[in-house]
């Protein structure tokens, strides 16, 4: 789980006067955040919903629209974020250093991407403002200080390592490019030879302090100069010592890896891996049958290392000996002698061997020739010849990884740390702003895949009352059933009665309402073509029968809670709904209970949202209060006039009239 927290530049989370909630076991969270963005960004994201904050609530409608408003935008973040991990910290490596400054700096070029398209968008945002004013300031010092220090840093990286040695390879067709060893006996492994001293070390910089101890920071040893000796001491110990550290003993694995880089490159080892030879040119087929006839080379290497590249000198080229005889089977030469004694046999063996090494040696050296002769003509090299090559390994080795060094030193530390601040600001912001891009994505899914309407509420408390246009009945969005929208007139300060036939929506409906209404006062998008509302204080609902005691007692008493708090605030800062008023009693009982709460709520001035099955309450209601009467259809629609529950209709319906009958 992802938790949201307070430290988010577009988002309050703390200090919010939220919306109260009258008998708040009746007002259900939309399942669209409880379910779903709950889920994603944590409680303390849902406890940041619902809100009375008539600031913050306009702020974050302002900002939430802007964002919905603009897909493109919303794709852009997303991309942007995706190279955030590439971007987030300064190039420490010889990829990212080259990419950001021999080509376009990829970390400004998004910056410079999010400001042209917050300029090409006009209006910015009341709470982008300070983001993007401080981006926008800040954009020309520093990208011309991580220019300059770049600069700087590149200078100092030229002056790479020096290394000079021997080292030697064998080249076949079966193992490519190995390193030799005598005898392929790993016990004894070929020694290569080298030498070399690293270039860079902190500690060899002007400016470089060394530690002291601490007694001699005190006042008498500056003073008397003790701590001006002891510094010099330090500095020069830490020198030397570096120095030492800086000499190049064991044989780097990164340049045996370069060099056998540069000769698969030289030799054009490559033509071997081709499956069809039809394919190459006429040199290429030229080099692959060399290549394919040849045995396996022994190569002797010179190779330097410095501030130009890597470098590597061929020196020799030896074939590896096979089987060592050079008399026929026609027996011309028999060494099958007599007479002599095991001593004597010893010898001629031994001269046999020698006779056997030197002549084989000498045929060896007839084919090295050709050998010679195809590598300088066919291949462009040859002995004595200098030949530069990559170093990537090396260069990771013995030269990029002393960027962080140079970042961090004396002479570039403020500007590292100036650098460094303004990446971390930037992509907060960035990773803030895509988070909630993804939560527009996720409400603008939803609605998609439920075939609703979705918009971004306008908050207007000049304007009271609440009206909308085909809002979606949400308070259905958990259950798999088709959800039809539908439109009531503008709630503001009268009475709503809802009346029709039993399981159309009618209740449905006055729970849709308020967690719209919630989501609205939550700087998110409502389900509804168009939404308008001022703010409210507080919501009061009745819905259902969960409590102590029969339907009745618990209908009354959470109707005294709504009573008891309602007069807390402005009539016009409320909104009541009532479900099925008069329940759980006679008509008779019901019928006069409803005639009580409604002239109640009418006299306050309070917008209220009631139904009822009652046709005598809702006429009542119409004719004494202007209630607004509105009959459901079996299509979940509201039409003007009162409408009858059709209660046999509702037992045709799920069959319980072939029981009753």
């Amino acid at each position: 789980m992802k938790e949201k927290t307070s430290d988010s530049m577009f988002w309050e989370y703390q200090n919010l006067k939220k919306l109260r909630i009258l008998n708040p076991a009746d007002f259900e969270t939309p399942s669209i955040i409880s379910e779903g963005l709950q889920e994603i960004y944590g409680k303390e994201f849902l406890d940041s919903l619902g809100l009375a904050d008539d600031k913050e609530i306009v702020t974050r409608n302002e900002f939430m629209r802007f964002l919905y408003e603009r897909p493109e935008l919303r794709q852009k973040i997303n991309d942007w974020c995706e190279s955030r991990t590439q971007t987030y910290s300064l190039p420490s490596n010889e990829d990212a250093f080259l990419y950001y400054y021999q080509n376009e700096n990829p970390y400004w070029a998004i910056v410079n991407d999010f400001l042209k398209e917050m300029k090409t968008a006009g209006h910015c945002p009341e709470k982008m403002k300070p983001f993007v004013q401080q981006i926008a300031d800040e954009i020309k010092p520093l990208s011309k200080v991580e220019r300059e220090t770049a600069d700087i840093i590149s200078e100092k990286l030229s002056k790479v390592t020096r290394m000079e040695g021997v080292v030697e390879f064998i080249v076949s067709q079966s193992e490519g490019v190995k390193m030799y060893a005598p005898n392929g006996n790993d016990d004894a492994p070929y020694e290569p030879t080298i030498i070399g001293q690293k270039a860079f070390s902190a500690v060899w910089a002007k400016d470089y302090i060394a530690p002291i101890p601490r007694w001699t920071r005190k006042r008498f040893w500056r003073f008397v100069g003790i701590q001006a000796l002891a510094q010099n001491i330090a500095n020069s110990y830490a020198s030397a010592q570096a120095k030492k550290s800086a000499i190049i003993g064991t044989f780097p694995k990164s340049i045996i890896t370069d060099l056998q880089n540069g000769i698969r490159h030289a030799l054009r080892l490559d033509i071997l891996n081709v499956r069809d030879v039809k394919t190459l040119d006429a040199k290429g087929k030229k080099i692959h049958q060399f290549l394919s006839g040849i045995p396996a080379l022994r190569l002797k290497i010179y190779f330097q290392y410095n501030d130009t590249g890597l470098r590597m000198n061929l020196v020799s080229v030896k074939q590896v000996a096979g089987p060592r005889t050079i008399f026929s089977s026609d027996g011309t030469y028999n060494r099958d002698y007599n007479g002599y004694t095991d001593k004597e046999r010893k010898t001629i063996a031994k001269n046999i061997e020698t006779i056997n090494n030197e002549v084989s040696e000498a045929l060896s050296m007839q084919g090295v020739v050709k050998i010679l002769d195809f590598i300088k003509s066919g291949l462009n090299w040859q002995i004595g010849e200098a030949k530069q090559i990559g170093s990537p390994k090396t260069d990771s080795d013995f030269k990029w990884v002393y960027i962080k060094n140079l970042y961090n030193s004396p002479e570039h530390h403020e500007a590292y740390k100036a650098l460094t601040k303004h990446r971390r600001y930037f992509w907060q912001g960035m990773s803030d702003l895509k988070d909630f891009c993804d939560i527009i994505s996720y409400f603008i899914n939803n609605a998609k895949q439920h075939n609703l309407p979705l918009c971004m509420p306008n908050i207007n408390n000049e304007k009271i009352g609440i009206s909308f246009k085909q809002m979606a009945p949400i308070d259905m969005m958990h259950q798999k059933k088709s959800m039809v929208p539908f439109s009531f007139p503008t709630i503001n300060g009268h009475i709503l009665c809802l009346t029709g036939k039993h399981g159309r929506g009618k209740s449905v409906a006055g729970n849709s309402v308020l967690e719209n209404l919630w989501l609205a006062q939550s700087g998110l998008p409502v389900f509804a073509e168009q939404f308008d509302t001022d703010v409210k204080e507080m919501i009061g609902a009745v819905t259902n029968d969960s409590g102590d005691g029969s339907t009745a007692t618990v209908f009354v008493k959470k109707t005294k809670n709504l009573f008891e708090n309602i007069s807390k605030v402005p009539a016009h800062k409320s909104l009541i709904f009532i479900d099925e008023i008069g329940k759980g009693t006679q008509e008779s009982s019901g019928l006069k209970l409803g005639q009580q709460i409604l002239k109640v709520l009418s006299g306050n001035g309070n917008s209220v949202i009631f139904n009822t099955q009652i046709m005598k309450l809702a006429e009542y209601a119409r004719d004494n209060y202007g209630a607004i009467c509105l009959k459901v259809d079996d299509k979940h629609q509201f039409q003007s006039g009162i409408g009858e529950g059709q209660m046999e209709d509702l037992i045709k319906e799920v069959g319980l009239d072939k029981y009753l009958n």
